[in-house]
């Protein structure tokens, strides 16, 4: 009796259990019907491995459709890869819409990433040559890395191969010597520390040196800018000033013209009796010629003595004139006055 109750619970449940799953497909089926979804074309030229249909599609990484099939291009299935698609209806699929292969985390699966670039753009709804609309399609960063790898690799080997060639037995001889130079560079350099601080310093100094120096011949340039500034003007008020004096001149002579005709006749008759009177002279020199000569050579050596007597004669006069304004009847009397004498 126990165990044809027992059959009964668990035939109930496994009954409940069908009846449960049979509403929820019927349920599921009623929700996707509900649904409605476009299909659409990707032609791709790459690798597209790890895609596979019922790959996810995502706008802006929400789940939008799924891949239906991958398969190679008719036309060309040596470059293209058509890839069919569903996509929910509402989806903003325009004309500058593009498809990107996104890598799903580490295990190899991609999924199909769509980009809007503009949402004024018009809505994609023109078929293509596979009877759906083509969605454009572009490589991602990381196939286009995939895809330049061997390229990558190949200027790495390069890079590498050049580098073992640039140390080499006779590049690392060279480096080790230059090394051993620059210490002993260093070495000597450390030795003459003094001198160097003390010609840091000498050049430091002569460096200020000839700060002053430029700043004196700076003050020097400035001082003769405005010296010749200063001269350039005097000399322009000195020319201003010939020029009038000689425009003065000129009215002057202009306006006492009849004046200086009669000062130059004056000058010239003047200039003629001063020639007549040479002319006399010359006659006079040469009638008296030879007392002339008599004189100059005994009676002048007899008037200098006369004039060397005439001085001394005049010397004694003053005296006696200084004597007589000293003392007058002194000089005209004597002295009379005589000195003590001592009694006999």
């Amino acid at each position: 009796m126990e165990t044809r109750a027992n059959h009964m619970i668990v035939g109930s449940f496994v009954i409940a259990f069908f009846i449960g799953a049979l509403v929820f497909v019927i349920w599921l089926a009623k929700f996707e019907a509900d649904r409605s979804y476009a299909n659409y074309n990707i032609i791709y030229r790459g690798d597209v491995t790890g895609l596979k249909p019922g790959s996810p599609v995502r706008y802006h990484g929400v789940n939008v459709g799924e891949v239906i099939d991958v398969s190679l291009s008719p036309d060309k299935p040596a470059e293209e890869v058509v890839i069919l698609l569903e996509v929910e209806e509402g989806t903003p699929v325009k004309k500058d819409t593009t498809a990107t292969l996104q890598l799903e985390g580490i295990t190899g699966v991609k999924s199909i990433q769509l980009t809007i670039g503009n949402m004024q753009s018009e809505a994609l709804v023109e078929k293509g040559p596979y009877g759906h609309p083509v969605i454009q399609s572009k490589t991602s960063a990381l196939d286009q890395l995939l895809e330049g790898a061997p390229e990558l690799v190949s200027n790495a080997n390069v890079l590498l191969a050049r580098g073992n060639d640039l140390f080499n037995d006779q590049n690392r001889a060279s480096i080790a010597q230059t090394l051993k130079n620059i210490e002993a560079l260093t070495q000597a350099l450390a030795e003459k520390e003094n001198q160097i601080a003390r010609l840091i310093d000498d050049t430091a100094m002569t460096a200020s040196n000839m700060k002053t120096v430029s700043i004196s011949v700076k003050e020097l340039t400035e001082e003769l800018h405005q010296g010749s500034s200063e001269i350039m003007n005097k000399t322009n008020s000195a020319i201003t000033s010939l020029d009038n004096a000689a425009v003065s001149i000129d009215k002057l002579v202009a306006e006492s013209s009849p004046e200086i005709k009669v000062l130059v006749q004056d000058f010239q008759q003047t200039a003629r009796s001063f020639a007549k009177t040479s002319d006399q002279v010359e006659a006079l020199i040469s009638e008296n010629r030879e007392p002339l000569q008599d004189f100059t050579s005994t009676g002048l050596y007899e008037f200098s003595n006369l004039l060397s007597e005439t001085r001394t004669l005049v010397r004694d006069l003053q005296l006696i004139a200084g004597e007589i304004e000293r003392d007058p009847a002194r000089f005209f009397f004597g002295d009379k006055q005589k000195g003590f004498e001592p009694p006999e």
